[in-house]
């Protein structure tokens, strides 16, 4: 992960051509307060706790959040890093390699993340299903929630074979 938001600083201050040696002070000032305090939301653990009594769960991630770090680890069977990976999300490639490890079809897979573009539609490209999670929505629409709760009803009505889930 560090190279890649140490390439990410790099590209966005370029027009101010910082040193080498600056540019790694400032990633690592970020990396210091961007894992500081995590928060998990209070929804998280007893969804986990539902869910991996019936699913196989992973989490493919860009870095910004590692589950050793969280102390979540131990809910999940894989993690998928995109600096591990060698793509990052959006890039629909991390969901193939993450379907091929797991030994599944693309189709029998669901993400669930927050960001439409980097967790919902990449998936859906990469022929998985998806469940954007919406949290400061008022209204969410179909595979849509905006709290955890909701999602242990929701994914058995996807994997539910008279659903109809258009991804």
């Amino acid at each position: 992960m560090v190279p890649v938001r140490r390439q990410m600083f790099a590209e966005v201050l370029d027009p101010i051509r910082p040193t080498s040696t600056e540019i790694d002070e400032i990633t690592e000032h970020y990396l210091g307060i961007r894992f500081a305090g995590p928060v998990i939301f209070g929804d998280v653990l007893p969804c986990l706790e539902n869910l991996s009594a019936s699913y196989r769960l992973g989490v493919i991630t860009n870095g910004n959040s590692k589950l050793d770090s969280l102390g979540l680890d131990h809910w999940f069977d894989e993690e998928f890093v995109a600096e591990q990976v060698g793509y990052a999300k959006p890039d629909p490639r991390i969901y193939f390699c993450a379907a091929e490890v797991v030994g599944s079809l693309p189709t029998e897979l669901i993400m669930v993340g927050d960001s439409f573009e980097k967790d919902v539609r990449a998936a859906r490209e990469a022929g998985w299903r998806a469940v954007w999670l919406r949290r400061t929505a008022t209204r969410t629409g179909r595979d849509e929630i905006s709290d955890l709760g909701a999602l242990p009803d929701l994914l058995a009505a996807l994997t539910d074979p008279v659903t109809d889930f258009a991804p």
